[in-house]
């Protein structure tokens, strides 16, 4: 009993870390909420933003 523990034990990470293979950030378009009207001062703010974290993150 105490074999098959250490066993599992010394295993169990091993299958754990190689079973995880993770999509790169982010997979999907991320959509950005902006509330009120277009034009206003937080739209504008919104749009430079959006920009910047698309060629941070590139274009997807």
């Amino acid at each position: 009993m105490r074999r098959s523990f250490l066993a599992l034990a010394v295993l169990l990470p091993l299958l754990a870390a190689t079973s995880h293979a993770q999509e790169s950030f982010p997979s999907k378009p991320i959509r950005l909420v902006v509330p009120g009207p277009a034009g206003n001062s937080s739209d504008t703010y919104a749009r430079y933003f959006a920009a910047r974290m698309t060629n941070l993150l590139g274009n997807r």
